[in-house]
């Protein structure tokens, strides 16, 4: 299917999944045209344009029409768990309508391959997840995620257009956002964190893992409507896991131990449940379509990947 005299246009470019899946596909010389809300461009890519300009079908037409692959991965993430009515109509608007747009004109433009980055939130946000269970999309992001599946499926059914609908669990590596982000800062102040010895379960993805498999969807000479759930190998507690941010940033964590109905009772006085819960609790992915289907394997254990973090910086 895929020709490199062919053009991936990857959306959400100056994002940090995008940033590092452009560097990975320049290195792979793959030929790229890279969008997104921020004027800072993509070295090596083929063309870099501003989101803000790409209104109308014919520019949407001009940009596509050498193409054969579209990676969307821009959207507004989920950070804000009490969404005013404002916050909701505009992540509806950009994480819904404009993906859906953007396939339609991909049908409209002969493109072969749509590939969707969605979240194992869509899945639920703890426990066992898998494609063989019933989705449970908790919160205003995770449901807009789900919405695009949904839609995204019937305008590739409808059209034979090859879509691929990717689940990754939370993505971490330098400069990731997000959860991560917020444990990096808390680390870097020293804050005390209360979770010794808690012997959760959690599975996350290095963005080393998370390219590698997008390169892998790309690459990939046939296939039809699939989803797939990704992640790391490794299944690591949050303690442990935070103590790999910390040596990564050559800091002693400051662990302690509290019961967990304690903390439980206090996150909820503090509207903190949600993201205790994040923390606590066990989240394990099931993979084993991406292994059958694509033959993956995450190529690097979660060890490597924090080895080779300060490889990639600019």
């Amino acid at each position: 299917m895929f020709s490199k005299k062919n053009h991936i246009l990857v959306t959400g470019a100056n994002g940090f999944i995008g940033r590092n899946l452009s560097k990975f596909l320049l290195q792979k010389q793959l030929n790229l045209i890279t969008v997104s809300r921020h004027e800072k461009s993509i070295d090596g890519a083929h063309k870099h344009v501003l989101r803000s300009v790409i209104k109308s079908e014919k520019d949407w037409s001009s940009l596509l029409k050498n193409c054969s692959t579209i990676i969307h991965l821009s959207g507004i993430a989920h950070r804000n768990e009490t969404p005013t009515e404002d916050f909701e109509e505009q992540i509806y608007n950009v994480n819904v309508n404009q993906t859906l747009q953007l396939a339609r004109m991909a049908v409209k433009n002969n493109i072969k391959r749509f590939i969707f980055l969605s979240s194992i939130a869509v899945s639920g946000q703890s426990g066992f997840l898998s494609l063989k269970k019933k989705d449970n999309p908790d919160g205003i992001y995770a449901k807009t995620k789900k919405k695009n599946e949904k839609e995204l499926i019937k305008i590739a059914k409808k059209n034979k257009l090859e879509l691929i609908i990717i689940r990754p669990p939370m993505v971490y590596g330098d400069e990731a956002k997000g959860n991560y982000e917020k444990l990096v800062k808390l680390i870097k102040y020293n804050m005390p964190f209360p979770f010794k010895n808690i012997k959760n379960k959690k599975q996350f993805i290095s963005i080393y893992n998370l390219i590698d498999f997008i390169y892998e969807c790309i690459m990939l000479k046939k296939i039809n409507i699939q989803k797939f759930l990704v992640a790391d190998e490794d299944i690591i507690s949050t303690e442990k896991f935070i103590n790999l941010i910390a040596k990564k940033l050559g800091k002693t964590p400051i662990m302690f131990y509290v019961n967990v109905n304690i903390l439980i009772f206090f996150a909820k006085i503090l509207n903190k449940k949600n993201e205790l819960d994040k923390l606590t609790s066990n989240l394990e992915v099931d993979v084993s379509k991406a292994k059958k289907i694509l033959n993956w394997r995450p190529p690097y254990t979660i060890f490597e990947s924090f080895e080779k973090m300060n490889e990639w910086k600019d």
